[in-house]
């Protein structure tokens, strides 16, 4: 199992990168590991109206999802549902802005 933990300071995030026909490239952000985060993920694009085959790549945080278009808004929504400590990684993410914008300065 892989675990990237630096992401969980990432708000998880859904957005389209690519729509090709019936093939839809999505990039996620904050997945945290491989063996249940993109398994998750992948499991809940699956159930989505319409959608007939899901592939999520961990390293890359893309998920290639094969069926009839359909909004980004229903996608993010699918995978806000299986986010794994939702509210404790959006306060993370909250704490980490700050810090992140005294580095910058």
């Amino acid at each position: 199992m892989r675990l990237l933990l630096h992401r969980l300071l990432e708000r998880p995030r859904l957005r389209l990168i690519a729509r090709d026909g019936d093939v839809t490239r999505l990039r996620i952000e904050g997945l945290v590991c491989d063996a249940v985060g993109a398994r998750r993920t992948a499991s809940a694009l699956r159930r989505v109206d319409g959608v007939r085959s899901v592939r999520v790549d961990f390293a890359s945080g893309t998920a290639e999802v094969t069926g009839p278009p359909t909004a980004e808004a229903a996608y993010d929504r699918a995978v806000q549902r299986v986010v794994a400590f939702a509210f404790v990684r959006r306060w993370l993410a909250a704490l980490a802005r700050p810090a992140r914008r005294r580095v910058a300065a």
